[in-house]
């Protein structure tokens, strides 16, 4: 049986001539963890804009500060930034009113018009 050698996964050029890995994850969401006395910062990859908004709900809810959301390694403009963070805070909206008064979110949507 014949050996191959191992090859990696090739790098690809950018129209800017900026190398990046293939398959590298579309999405990075840093945030900060809060301590005693300073932030400790951490990062999040993801391939899917779904998990990257969910994953954002999840830091809404634990009060995490969110300082910068990047597709692809370039940072999104604050009016997309502003829209995921958004989108993220209904999610989040939407779950604590069926949680309350025990309802679902179809039933949230039709009543106090959050996203269903």
């Amino acid at each position: 049986m014949k050996k191959t050698a191992f090859t990696p996964r090739t790098n690809e050029s950018t129209a800017a001539g900026v190398l990046r890995v293939a398959d590298s994850p579309k999405y990075n969401v840093e945030y900060a963890v809060p301590f005693q006395r300073h932030d400790q910062p951490h990062h999040h990859l993801t391939d899917d804009p779904v998990a990257c908004e969910e994953f954002l709900t999840e830091l809404l809810d634990r009060g995490y500060k969110i300082t910068g959301i990047s597709h692809e390694g370039v940072a999104l403009p604050k009016v997309d930034f502003d829209r995921m963070l958004k989108t993220a805070a209904g999610v989040l909206a939407t779950k604590h009113i069926c949680h309350s008064p025990g309802i679902d979110t179809v039933e949230a949507h039709h009543r106090f018009g959050s996203p269903a």
